[in-house]
This record gives structure tokens, C-alpha cells and sequence, in this order.
């Protein structure tokens, strides 16, 4: 099952028009649907970051090593409130990595 409520799984894969890598998760839910979505992200962007930093991803994809990688959140709506604030912080705390991370809300 993908989505934030399973940080065990990365969503998918893929690449930009420079060859980037992007590791993108999926929300399929509105922001406060599930009392646990925060504590989901929090814990998917942290999956996902181990493997960035970790080699991990480099490893298993070595096309990937030394390229600039991100994170997108795509999803439903717009982060309001507290999911708002948890992706700046995110994307500021990211950013220190060399990670980026982008949302793209659907709505």
C-alpha cells in the first residue's frame, strides 16, 4: 500500500527533464481526514530522507548517485494550518540537506 500512512514503502521513482531524481509521495486523503496525518508525514519524509542521505537510494539506483534528489508531496488540497507549517519547516530543514521538496496539491 503506498501513500503517507506506510513510510516503509517509497511511492515511486522518477526523473526530471535534466535527470534528476525525484522521490514523490502520495496523499490521496484531504489534509485532516485522519488524526495520525501529521505524525504520517512526518514519519514518511523522515523514510524518505534516511534513504536520500543514507546512500541508500544511490546504492540500489547508482544512475541516481551525485545527482541533485528531491521530494515531492503530491496530494488532494492545499496544506492549510498545521500541514502547512510541517512542509515550510520540512522544506526548510531539507534544504539544509541539499534536498528539495516540493508540494503539488491537486486542488
Amino acid at each position: 500500500m503506498a501513500g503517507i500512512a506506510n513510510s516503509g514503502v517509497v511511492d515511486l521513482i522518477a526523473q526530471d527533464a535534466s535527470g534528476n531524481p525525484w522521490l514523490i509521495m502520495i496523499e490521496d486523503r484531504r489534509w485532516g481526514a485522519d488524526e495520525n496525518q501529521e505524525t504520517q508525514l512526518r514519519g514518511k519524509v523522515n523514510a524518505y530522507a534516511d534513504y536520500i542521505i543514507s546512500g541508500s537510494l544511490a546504492q540500489q539506483y547508482p544512475e541516481t548517485a551525485g545527482r541533485r534528489v528531491g521530494i515531492r508531496l503530491e496530494c488532494v488540497d492545499t496544506p492549510r494550518g498545521p500541514f502547512r507549517q510541517l512542509v515550510e519547516r520540512t522544506a526548510s530543514l531539507l534544504a539544509e540537506r541539499g534536498i528539495d521538496f516540493y508540494v503539488n496539491p491537486i486542488d
